[in-house]
């Protein structure tokens, strides 16, 4: 397994393929209460927040952006987890074009929106106690699906990926 961490401001291209699954790319978010993003996807972009990098099935909370081909948006305890919330989002995805997204969190809860500025257009809401923090981003997308991820605004934060590093160790 190869694993690079870099130290970035903003990240403007990050694909995800048909081999990639969660943790290919980690970002920190400890210290965070939102994150912003942009993904190209013609349907089901997943993103998974959880407290403990790496670990996606205790203690986290997965988004399906345009899952159910691309009508639906779900928000579930874990990796595969319980359906904690879901939105009927037909066409929320755009196989062409840059779909801006939010998403932010307090202790014990979280909320997913569309667009660049959080708390505006929330289409998700789950309020949980206990809950617990959040301190890493992890993305992907199903198989035959390629995503393209933008995030910004993310100053001196810690991404980790798996690919970079493989592919400089192998030159």
């Amino acid at each position: 397994m190869c694993l690079c961490c870099l130290s970035v401001t903003s990240i403007r291209h990050v694909t995800t393929e048909v081999e990639d699954g969660y943790g290919f790319f980690l970002l920190s978010l400890t210290d965070k209460s939102e994150v912003t993003f942009s993904v190209t996807a013609c349907k089901e972009a997943n993103v998974i927040l959880s407290q403990i990098p790496g670990i996606f099935k205790y203690r986290s909370y997965e988004v399906l952006i345009g899952t159910a081909e691309n009508t639906e948006t779900w928000l579930r305890r874990s990796d595969n987890g319980a359906l904690l919330a879901f939105m009927v989002t037909p066409g929320i995805l755009n196989c062409e074009t840059h779909q801006f997204f939010w998403i932010s969190w307090t202790i014990s809860s979280i909320s997913f929106g569309k667009g660049n500025i959080p708390q505006q257009n929330r289409i998700l809401y789950h309020n949980e106690h206990p809950g617990h923090a959040l301190n890493s981003l992890s993305i992907r997308t199903p198989a035959g699906v390629r995503g393209v991820w933008g995030f910004a605004s993310i100053y001196g934060e810690h991404v980790f990926m798996l690919r970079i590093l493989c592919i400089i160790m192998k030159q």
